[in-house]
């Protein structure tokens, strides 16, 4: 047990260091552009890759922002309506909550 909670450990703070040094270009980047008040753009989005060109022209980014047809997927994002989250009691089965929620016996 205290094995492979060393192992564990030690993974884990490789993998942050490693994740740490693949951001701090970007993150430094979009700090100097922050503490400047500028909007941050990532030039890199647009230099041809697969995406974001793949996108229909509606979806596709701009370097302007969001544009009135993205808005609109937005809206109607936010328009669709919610499914009540299911809390399912301890021990029972889909098909006994699914006969609950009915009614069904």
């Amino acid at each position: 047990e205290l094995g492979c909670m060393l192992i564990e450990k030690a993974a884990t703070e490789k993998a942050i260091r490693d994740i740490d040094e693949a951001l701090a270009q970007q993150l430094t980047a979009r700090r100097k552009t922050r503490e400047q008040g500028q909007l941050f753009v990532d030039n890199a989005v647009f230099a041809g890759h697969r995406y974001p060109a793949a996108l229909p022209e509606p979806l596709r980014l701009t370097r302007q922002g969001l544009g009135p047809q993205h808005l609109m997927v937005y809206e109607a994002f936010q328009r669709q309506p919610r499914q009540p989250s299911v809390v399912r009691p301890a021990g029972a089965t889909a098909d006994e909550q699914a006969a609950a929620a009915t009614g069904a016996s």
